[in-house]
């Protein structure tokens, strides 16, 4: 092994290494502050904002492999902060492999007994999905261009937006389409039929927020 693949290796893993050391010793060091070992909510709470604060700047990561693992982590050790973080990653990392790795962490955790992680891991994977979408078709420009639009504030900076998002709609698949809040989809729909243009982009503009 060439020294520069050691020094990688040791720059991803020794940081790591030293995190999991110092979360599991805190979480031993919260549980004996009582005088039993009863896991009451107050500690569980209190271990699981640690694990939360402690895997931030690995999650934030320049490096990509540290953010993969700390997902991983995250998923093993707070299974609901892993269903919460793990959308960002899958659908806006720039690093493709980071998607994919945080894509399969969701996946994994469609399997967690508790439901509430479930339903967070699956409305993850549809987001991913809409956003895997969007740019392999090329249409997140158009949100960004339509979002330009609105900021401008031209005098036909609303229907230009409409007509982006408009555009975005009848491009997407149905099972995209499906997978969209529906609400806000049938809001906008509504607004812009009515003929009420500054209601509808801002109901499109709120349901293609995550998207971006």
């Amino acid at each position: 092994m060439s020294e520069k693949i050691r020094t990688n290796l040791k720059d991803i893993f020794l940081p790591l290494a030293v995190f999991i050391f110092s979360v599991v010793f805190g979480i031993f060091e919260t549980l004996n502050r009582n005088a039993t070992l009863d896991l009451t909510e107050s500690n569980i709470e209190l271990a699981e904002s640690k694990i939360k604060v402690s895997l931030i700047p690995f999650l934030t990561s320049q490096n990509s492999e540290q953010r993969k693992i700390a997902l991983l982590l995250a998923s093993a050790l707070d299974p609901k902060f892993a269903a919460e973080v793990g959308p960002v990653l899958s659908k806006s990392d720039p690093d493709s492999t980071v998607r994919v790795s945080a894509t399969n962490t969701l996946f994994g955790l469609l399997s967690n007994p508790q439901e509430d992680i479930q339903e967070l891991a699956k409305e993850g994977i549809s987001q991913t999905e809409i956003m895997n979408e969007l740019r392999k078709k090329n249409l997140l420009v158009k949100l960004i261009d339509a979002q330009g639009y609105i900021d401008g504030g031209g005098p036909n900076g609303i229907d230009k937006a409409l007509e982006l998002y408009h555009s975005v709609i009848d491009q997407l698949s149905a099972n995209a389409i499906n997978n969209l809040d529906q609400n806000l989809l049938s809001e906008a729909r509504q607004n812009y039929e009515k003929g009420s243009k500054d209601l509808a982009v801002r109901t499109y503009r709120q349901l293609f927020s995550d998207y971006r």
